[in-house]
């Protein structure tokens, strides 16, 4: 069993420090841009050297992430941010975008890259691709549970990075539109407004309320339990979430884990006594609900959600045994103390009255604290007093984050022990043998005093390790010293400290020394790769209408209204394949193309299913197959053609080049592309380019499955998310049992017509497979005749057929916004 890194978050420099003093082997923080927590503090450009010198000082590593999506106007800038951090000496870069990556690889090769959890890697297929993209790392899906990460570590050498505690998302990371297309806050950009974290009804097909709570919101993580099975799986690094969160976070979790850790190194993991106690803490501090094991730990669904809970609120502080205007009567369960803070709810859910408590009765007499069990009075402002019933939380323990912050600043000794034995021959030159415990072979050290024979006192070895014990602000703690001479001799404390930093010096030199290439090197580099991406030479002719579809009656019916190209989505429905050889050779017969199209998602436990469609397609004489996450290059062995799905996130040209370079055939752009950055990137390479331009699709894909017993699955009675603003989302399911949260206002770029026939596209496609057979039957018919009218040279857009969509939504809320049109 190797011994895994522990690796902490840092929002800021505070944050960093925190981490390193109380026991992370590595951090990873962002910068003020590209970082995928924009409303972290981050770093700026001293805090970053400040940082990374820190964490070298005491033998940490420092990660920083680069891991939003970017446009084509910003490359520059993160070309130049990448460097910046390389020649401060970061050890690696998280990264989302694979042009950008690909770019860093040539470039920089030394700087090593960590594959963003972004990038939704969440099988084998996923991390040889990764690994032959020369990436070091790949951080998994934290949908992946002990059984996927197991098979990943068998089939891949390159190192598993994996999330071990804080926050969950409902959705895949690096795949959720809610917050994009609900608040024009992108997730993948890293300023997710967490729409998951919102009040929901779940309304039946009568439109009947089944449930009522916060419905997508994940309890936080928290592995130490499970943590001696996890060391067995062969993961090199323990991540915990919170780049957001504060110092008392950090020192709670990084404490905890580095327990448990150093524990089970020592084949005595902590006692289940100790692990409560440490899981109460770091309650305390910070957790939604209460924890969760998540999928990595097998926890089943009443497990993973706090729907009454979506934020910190702490733990059960007691029972509530009266509630009035100016005093609360409280039967203790935990202790409390003035200082301490607490928060009272009513039975929905609902803040009733908190804050920080100055003072406290017990037996109507002040105390400053009382025991677990004690009947407690405290000062109330309660003003409108519901009948109950009532919870009550302590929300802040003042000495557990008074204990924290003496943690936090306890500056750590060293993390490798070095060891110095001294070789003393009056008339010789004094010589060292240093040997450091991260290191296979020692160094031999020759310094220029010539040893002489002592006149009064001579030095010992205890006057030796007294001298050479002076390492703080190093990596190291000293440890075993020798003093070999032949006689009694001298040697000054001058000396010996210069001895001191060369043995120091010794095992810092290669990261110190090393050769790193120039910036202006680098930026010649980079700019000359960019400009071989050849320029679009040709306008594509008007573009085909795609459809995608899940059953052989949508693709008759978008046929028969008009649809070039029918796109099989393999696994868009629960239930059996609904596809026959003989629904294929009906298509090939009219006339239109046809493609298959696999999702983002195949877990390893899906993948045969999987397969077998998508060959099973092949064989029948479907040629093209549009590919959603890296894991699915290796399909070109079935299909002579592959083109890119929208899950692929290409947003500007390098990515674009990316793709190309790899075999791809075709590309939808990313739903997140203005019309001027689709502008920018569609007269690029001579590429054929395609975007969604109308229909429904998942905002949100989550593992967590089916929000009813029975199931979501029929488009047109389906269960529905409906928020307090008004806005509503259907919910489906895919063929795996994936709970799909869809758009409830449909998406229309038909206000948009004369924009969109400017584009240079060899492409316009309709999300049909969630829609009723009235929603898809109007859209494709109402774009395919505007194609038809501009092909004859007449005016595409026609208001009579706006007003025909416009009644797709008259029963939509909110009326006055019918229609969605990303940020188009």
């Amino acid at each position: 069993m190797n011994k895994p890194e522990l690796l902490a978050p840092a929002g800021d420099l505070s944050c960093l420090k925190t981490a390193v003093n109380v026991g992370a082997d590595a951090v990873y923080f962002g910068g003020q841009a590209f970082s995928a927590r924009a409303y972290a503090k981050n770093f700026g450009p001293e805090d970053i050297r400040a940082g990374i010198d820190y964490a070298h000082r005491y033998g940490v590593k420092a990660y920083c992430t680069v891991n939003t999506l970017l446009f084509n106007h910003e490359l520059g800038q993160a070309l130049e941010a990448a460097y910046d951090l390389y020649e401060a000496g970061v050890d690696a870069l998280i990264i989302q975008d694979l042009g950008l990556a690909a770019l860093l690889r040539q470039e920089l090769p030394d700087l090593p890259l960590h594959g963003s959890t972004q990038m939704v890697v969440h099988n084998a297929a996923g991390a040889v691709q990764l690994q032959d993209l020369g990436f070091e790392r790949v951080v998994l899906a934290r949908e992946c549970t002990a059984e996927d990460i197991k098979k990943i570590h068998e089939a891949s050498p390159i190192e598993l990075e994996v999330f071990i505690h804080g926050a969950l998302c409902m959705g895949y990371s690096g795949n959720c539109l809610m917050s994009s297309f609900c608040g024009g806050r992108s997730g993948n950009r890293g300023a997710c407004a967490q729409p998951c974290r919102q009040n929901y009804q779940l309304l039946d097909d009568q439109a009947q309320v089944v449930e009522e709570g916060h419905l997508l919101s994940m309890k936080d993580l928290c592995t130490l339990k499970e943590l001696p099975t996890l060391l067995q799986l062969g993961i090199s690094s323990l991540k915990i979430e919170g780049r957001m969160k504060k110092e008392a976070y950090i020192a709670s979790t990084v404490g905890a884990y580095r327990k448990q850790i150093d524990a089970c190194m020592a084949h005595h993991p902590l006692t289940s006594q100790e692990v409560s106690r440490e899981i109460s803490k770091m309650a305390q501090i910070y957790n939604r609900g209460g924890f969760t094991q998540g999928y990595l730990g097998g926890a089943g669904k009443e497990d993973l959600l706090s729907t009454r809970l979506a934020n910190h609120k702490g733990i059960p502080l007691g029972q509530v045994k009266k509630v009035e205007k100016n005093r609360l009567l409280v039967n203790l369960d935990q202790p409390l103390a003035l200082g301490d803070g607490y928060v009272l709810l009513d039975g929905e859910g609902a803040v009733l009255d908190g804050g920080y408590i100055n003072k406290m009765l017990v037996n109507k007499e002040e105390v400053r604290r009382a025991k677990k069990g004690h009947l407690v009075e405290l000062p109330s402002q309660v003003k409108k007093i519901p009948g109950g019933p009532y919870h009550i939380f302590k929300s802040y323990d003042n000495q557990l984050v008074k204990g924290l912050a003496r943690e936090e600043k306890q500056i750590p000794s060293g993390k490798d022990q070095l060891d110095i034995y001294l070789y003393a021959s009056v008339g010789a030159p004094l010589t060292a043998q240093v040997l450091a415990s991260d290191q296979e072979l020692p160094v031999t050290l020759e310094d220029e005093y010539i040893v002489q024979a002592a006149n009064r006192q001579a030095t010992d070895l205890e006057v030796v390790r007294k001298q050479l014990d002076r390492l703080g602000g190093t990596r190291f703690v000293l440890g075993e010293v020798g003093l070999e001479a032949g006689e009694d001799v001298f040697i000054p404390a001058s000396v010996l400290n210069r001895v001191r930093r060369l043995a120091v010096e010794a095992f810092t030199e290669e990261e110190t020394d090393r050769e790193k290439r120039s910036r202006e090197a680098f930026l010649e580099g980079v700019y000359t790769l960019l400009d071989r991406i050849p320029p679009q030479m040709k306008t594509w002719p008007l573009p085909d209408l795609a459809v995608t579809v899940a059953n052989p009656d949508q693709a008759q019916l978008a046929l028969a209204q008009g649809a070039h190209h029918i796109i099989i989505k393999v696994s868009a429905q629960a239930g059996p394949f609904p596809w026959q050889a003989a629904d294929i050779a009906a298509l090939r017969a009219a006339g239109c193309s046809i493609s298959a199209e696999e999702g983002p998602i195949v877990m390893p436990d899906h993948q045969k299913s999987s397969t077998d469609r998508l060959r099973q397609l092949a064989d029948w004489g479907v040629s093209t197959c549009y590919i959603s996450n890296i894991s699915q290059l290796p399909a070109r062995q079935w299909y002579e053609n592959l083109r890119g799905d929208y899950a692929l996130n290409v947003t500007n040209d390098v990515t674009l080049s990316f793709w190309t370079q790899a075999g791809l055939s075709g590309l939808t752009l990313s739903p997140e592309l203005s019309r001027n950055q689709i502008d920018d990137l569609s007269s690029i390479g001579n590429v054929p380019l395609e975007i969604i331009i109308a229909g429904r699709y998942p905002l949100l894909q989550s593992a967590y499955g089916s929000l009813t017993e029975a199931g979501q699955t029929d488009l047109d009675h389906p269960a529905v998310l409906h928020q307090a603003k008004g806005s509503q989302f259907p919910c489906s399911e895919n063929s795996y049992g994936d709970l799909l949260v869809l758009n409830g206002r449909l998406l229309s770029l038909y206000e948009h017509m004369d924009d969109l026939l400017a584009l240079s596209l060899d492409s316009w496609r309709i999300e049909g497979a969630y829609l009723s057979q009235a929603e898809l039957s109007t859209l494709v018919e109402v774009f395919a005749d505007a194609l038809t009218r501009y092909a004859q040279g007449e005016p595409a857009f026609k208001a009579t057929d706006a007003d025909r969509l416009a009644g797709l939504m008259k029963d939509t809320p909110p009326a006055d916004e019918q229609f969605i049109q990303g940020v188009f």
